[in-house]
């Protein structure tokens, strides 16, 4: 249907309304966190529009409960009172008073003043309890007369005097009408004629529009006026166009438009009372002409929206969430539709046509709400998010199915549970009921995934998935040998490392929502389509390989986690036998439920401890080299028993570094301020960072002499070592140099499974949820070197790696032992080992932690952020940080320390600076946050690309 459509352009133009909507769009637009205090306009639609994008509306009474917020004042403006509790309560306003508003507030403020003093009443024309009204009330402390209607007169005593203003929006001829009826009864009253005074208050955008409207409605044949039910001005106006053109129609929502309104040809005239939004009314222009607009998600790192016009073939099939083929900047890309309009909005660019459509694909709600949760919390853009979310770009892949086995019933496969067990159980579904996130506190060996299997069944017989999250790919493989058995084919695996087209298979399973799975992946399975989501596990939910590093999001996997079993509204249960101290704050105030698992599932006892002194056994002569002749006999009693050993030193390589014996020069990479490495093997000098290499030689480069000789102790040098003092054992090791390959991975575990190994060497990898049925002894090496890092959670770090090497030990046949070789034997990390039980020490040690943290000033009582300054240029980097320390203090921040430089001042040629910003935990968090990454991204554009600014949210 051919139709011509204008919009009023006088339409929509309160200036308080304007105003308001803008400054709470900028602030939304910036991921701030605002309240509204009552809604801004009488509008549904636009108020809806504001909630989605993070406004919460709340009245006088909810504002009084608020603390530490951002809360926004209407057009309407309030009384005095919400000013006062807006100070008590800590509240940062932003007030958007309309101007025509304030200037009547101040006037009836002045002559309420002097209508005391003569004993007179102030009368106010308007709505009863509407907000402007209540504002002018507040004006008078609240004695004001409200008149509605001529009714309400009766309760003025006409024997005093009588002073009148009117709500700003309220008719023009009804005020008239009103001031004759009080000034006529003044005079029967016998009153002075001089004792009435009337101010005419109604604002003129709103009694001069009447005539406009008139000529308006009657040079088209329809009229779309477009207002919120409750707008009392909408109603006035909306009566002026009926008047003039009987084919006026009043809508709130574009779905309340009939085409039967319509016919061919047809002049269709689009207005509105002055509190309609101009977009909405452009809105409602473009669907009556049949227009269409998305915008869109692109994988880069692009804050603004870009605005995209649709073909009318995809019309009846585009929705949020559709992906399309868009050019931008000249080059093609797969978008994802982020929201759909009739109007191009506030736009400004060239407005192009999407290419193509993808309707074979399409992002669930739940992974846009999720995008955009990340974005604001870890101050990125949902671009990025969307490009981790998709490494490699949208693709669909058809692949062969194997026919499905089916889930096994209950009582078929699943593993017998003991009495503590089945107790943890009932207790952590006790918890799900009462709707809180469960943690397992299971000691090492205490059987948490025979919890988690029966679990992941129950979830999955109703029909649900199952999401159970790890931190390594290596924990992964050997838990989905043991998950298989009961879940057959119902079991996916998700993970970095896998090929493409495995990981679009489980994302093309999970999109086809025809059946129910368990979902064995690490951080980037959280990504995944889910849509029946009943269950999320987090094993080893301290373990810091959870947060994401590089690129952007840098975020924490278990805390993002909790955030989308919110959304599915599923089941939350973390577990570990060494919590994180966040999450044991959150058991503590309650937020968690605790369920405590404190017996072995065989029955084993803990294992021993050992704590061996290097300083005193070198001072004794009872020292290897880097072994203790303790750890050496305990090895080699293992060995003869036909048992296994583990090895630990996280430190790859054969050497950290190598060392000139005549001039004491360490060879440094050339890219980064960091020893290079020594790798026997490969008979090279390695950055660990850069990958920088060179043949390893004797000679200095400093001084000319055949000196460089290797200092310290990696893993490559520990296997060399042990093959010398075990020559018949079978020995293996497992760190990043062994690992590259997947198949080697997967035959080291499969092989010491199997007992074909007898010491296994490896570094933090191997601490992790491995279980081993004939491992007894475990071995640290160098522990000292755990608690000499600048970091305030090195003690609970190094306390949660020893206990988890300790579980590895002893899990099934024998109890085990851990030996650890320290320089530090009286820290009181290794005492606390020694003196309490495993299921006391990790409460002990927490207390003491979180007394600390709380008294300087430390996650979980504080949110950090790390600012993070890169560049190649000295100079350059100096002025940005520069510009950083002037816009910190403003910041509002709790505390803010730096420029400083890092342990590694220079990285990949790179010089590098930071800051650390401490916030407090309140409602200020969001606001504080964004205001940051506002004047970051302000200062990166100002170094025209030379600096580099990192923002980590919570960093590790």
């Amino acid at each position: 249907m051919e139709l011509k459509v204008e919009v009023d352009t006088m339409s929509g133009f309160c200036y308080g309304v304007v105003r308001a909507i803008e400054e709470a769009e900028n602030f939304l637009d910036k991921n701030r966190k605002l309240y509204s205090l009552g809604s801004i306009v009488h509008n549904n639609t636009e108020l809806d529009r504001l909630r989605k994008k993070g406004m919460e509306v709340v009245n006088h009474d909810d504002m009084k409960e608020l603390k530490d917020s951002v809360l926004f004042i209407r057009a309407h403006g309030e009384p005095p009172s919400s000013y006062e509790t807006a100070r008590e309560n800590n509240l940062r306003l932003i007030d958007c008073t309309c101007p025509v508003v304030l200037k009547l507030q101040k006037r009836i403020k002045e002559h309420y003043e002097e209508v005391r003093k003569i004993n007179g009443q102030l009368l106010i024309f308007g709505k009863k309890g509407h907000a402007e009204v209540n504002g002018l009330v507040g004006q008078t402390g609240g004695n004001a007369i409200v008149i509605e209607r001529a009714a309400d007169l009766e309760s003025v005593d006409y024997s005093r005097p009588v002073v009148i203003f009117s709500q700003t929006t309220k008719d023009l001829d009804e005020y008239r009408e009103i001031c004759r009826i009080i000034q006529q009864r003044i005079e029967s009253a016998g009153a002075p004629v001089g004792n009435f005074k009337s101010f005419n208050t109604i604002c003129g955008q709103v009694s001069s529009r009447h005539p406009h409207l008139k000529e308006f409605a009657a040079k088209h044949s329809v009229i779309i006026f477009v207002s919120g039910k409750e707008s009392s001005n909408g109603k006035i106006l909306f009566e002026s166009c009926k008047s003039v053109n009987p084919s006026s129609y009043k809508i709130e929502r574009i779905d309340e438009i009939k085409r039967e309104w319509f016919k061919e040809g047809d002049s269709v005239g689009v207005c509105g009372a002055t509190s309609t939004p101009k977009w909405l009314l452009e809105e409602v222009a473009g669907y009556i002409k049949g227009e269409m607009f998305v915008n869109v998600i692109l994988p880069l790192k692009f804050r603004d929206d870009v605005t995209y016009r649709v073909p009318e073939q995809f019309h009846d099939t585009i929705e949020i969430g559709s992906v399309v083929r868009v050019n931008f900047a000249n080059k093609e890309y797969n978008a994802a539709v982020s929201a759909i309009s009739h109007a191009p909005g506030k736009y400004k660019g060239k407005v192009k046509e999407i290419i193509d459509l993808r309707s074979e694909y399409k992002i669930t709600e739940t992974e846009l709400k999720l995008w955009d949760w990340m974005a604001k919390y870890y101050l990125c853009t949902q671009g990025e998010v969307y490009k981790a979310a998709y490494p490699s770009g949208i693709s669909v892949t058809e692949s062969k199915r194997k026919r499905r086995k089916p889930v096994r019933e209950e009582s078929e496969g699943l593993p017998e549970l003991s009495s503590a067990q089945k107790d943890a159980f009932l207790s952590i579904k006790e918890a799900f009921e009462a709707g809180k996130v469960a943690l397992l506190n299971g000691i090492t060996g205490s059987g948490k995934t025979e919890i988690y299997i029966r679990l992941a069944s129950e979830i999955i017989g109703k029909g649900e998935n199952v999401l159970l999250m790890v931190p390594e790919i290596a924990m992964g493989r050997q838990l989905s040998s043991r998950l298989e058995k009961v879940f057959g084919e119902s079991l996916l695996v998700y993970h970095s490392k896998q090929t493409r087209n495995e990981r679009e298979r489980v994302r093309r399973l999970l999109q086809d929502n025809r059946e129910s799975y368990l979902i064995l992946g690490t951080r980037s399975s959280l990504f995944l389509p889910f849509n029946k989501l009943g269950l999320v596990i987090v094993d080893e939910e301290h373990d810091q390989s959870y947060k994401q590093a590089d690129p952007a999001p840098r975020y924490n996997g278990r805390d993002t986690a909790l955030i989308l079993s919110g959304l599915h509204s599923a089941y939350t249960l973390l577990g570990s036998a060494t919590p994180s101290l966040e999450t044991q704050y959150n058991t503590n105030n309650g937020k968690y439920a605790l369920v405590r698992l404190n017996e072995r599932y065989y029955g084993t006892e803990s294992p021993d401890i050992e704590i061996v002194d290097t300083v005193r056994e070198r001072k004794f002569g009872r020292m290897e080299g880097e072994f203790s002749r303790k750890i050496l006999d305990a090895i080699k009693e293992k060995i003869d028993a036909n048992e296994q050993v583990m090895v630990f030193r996280n430190r790859r390589s054969y050497s950290p570094m190598v060392q000139c014996m005549y001039c004491e020069e360490i060879p440094v990479c050339p890219h980064c301020n960091v020893s290079l490495s020594y790798h026997k093997n490969r008979n090279e000098l390695r950055c660990h960072y850069c990958n920088y290499h060179i043949r390893f030689n004797t000679i200095c480069t400093k001084c000319g002499n055949p000196g460089l000789r290797e200092r310290g102790i990696g893993t490559e040098k520990v296997e060399e070592r042990l093959r010398e003092f075990f020559p018949s054992a079978k020995i293996e090791r497992f760190d990043f140099e062994t690992t590259r390959s997947t198949v080697n991975e997967k035959k080291i575990i499969k092989e010491f499974s199997q007992c074909k190994t007898d010491i296994l060497v490896g570094t933090q990898m191997i601490s992790k949820g491995f279980d081993f049925e004939h491992l007894s002894l475990i071995c640290v090496l160098n522990s000292e070197s755990m608690l000499s890092v600048q970091d305030f959670r090195a003690e609970e770090r190094a306390f949660q790696m020893l206990r988890q090497l300790a579980g590895r030990a002893g899990r099934k046949h024998s109890k085990g032992k851990i030996m650890i070789q320290t320089s530090r034997a009286e820290h009181p990390i290794y005492q606390h080992l020694l003196s309490n039980s495993e299921e006391q020490e990790g409460t002990i040690i927490a207390i003491q932690q979180l007394n600390e943290r709380e008294e300087y000033g430390f996650p979980p009582f504080v949110r950090l952020i790390k600012i993070t300054l890169k560049s190649t240029n000295k100079e350059k980097l100096q002025e940005a940080a520069s510009m950083v320390s002037e816009k910190a203090p403003s910041w509002g921040a709790r505390e803010w320390n730096g420029p400083f430089t890092p342990p590694l001042e220079k990285l990949m040629d790179e010089h590098q600076l930071q800051f650390w910003i401490k916030l407090s935990r309140n409602n200020l968090l969001f606001e504080i946050k964004s205001v940051i990454a506002a004047e970051i991204e302000e200062i990166e554009k100002k170094t025209r690309g030379s600096v580099k600014i990192i923002i980590d949210v919570d960093p590790n």
